[in-house]
């Protein structure tokens, strides 16, 4: 007699559920949204607090930027073409690093008809440091190139500072006002010459 097939049946396990799909998060911003505008306080605080951080970060720009004071010394001199200056970095917390000066003559005239025009001399020293909200005095040696011409009174001389500096790693330029010579007091103005 034939052997009767049985199968066993397999037993049937179901594959575990699958779990539903991930809840998709709220992105970043939502989040920060959300929570800003929860409630009226969030805004006002925001709104203080972006205000504040732009002044400070425009006062930063700003103080980093403000140029040099330069101005003529105020006592009568006798020797005019030395010209003592102050040199003042107005700045809260940048330092001026590597500052040199050029004396610009723009025109110089002296009676006996002697005189120079567009000149420059460099002032000499090696480059200096001037801290924050520091005043330092310099001269400028005009007398370089102006001490061999023909002697006689001033009629005019007008001339200027320039300096070159590096704040917060920046080069930079600035250039004073004119400075006027007057007769008259034996002192330097600032001031272009009235013509």
């Amino acid at each position: 007699m034939p052997r009767s097939k049985t199968r066993k049946k397999k037993s049937q396990t179901n594959p575990p559920p699958s779990p539903p799909p991930p809840q998709i998060r709220a992105s970043l911003l939502k989040r920060f949204s959300k929570w800003l505008f929860a409630s009226w306080w969030h805004q006002v605080e925001f709104g203080v607090s972006l205000v504040v951080g732009c002044a400070a970060i425009g006062g930063w720009i700003y103080d980093a930027l403000r140029e040099p004071e330069i101005h003529p010394s105020t006592a009568r001199l006798e020797k005019p073409f030395l010209l003592p200056f102050s040199f003042r970095n107005p700045s809260w917390f940048f330092a001026i690093n590597e500052a040199t000066f050029l004396c610009v003559i723009y025109d110089v005239t002296l009676a006996n008809g002697g005189g120079a025009r567009s000149l420059s001399v460099t002032q000499g020293n090696k480059p200096a440091s001037i801290g924050p909200m520091t005043t330092r005095q310099y001269t400028c040696p005009y007398d370089r190139v102006l001490g061999g011409l023909p002697g006689g009174p001033i009629v005019k001389a007008d001339v200027a500072i320039q300096t070159s500096f590096t704040t917060f790693g920046f080069h930079r330029v600035a250039t004073s006002d004119h400075f006027t010579w007057n007769a008259s007091t034996g002192q330097w103005t600032e001031g272009a010459p009235l013509n």
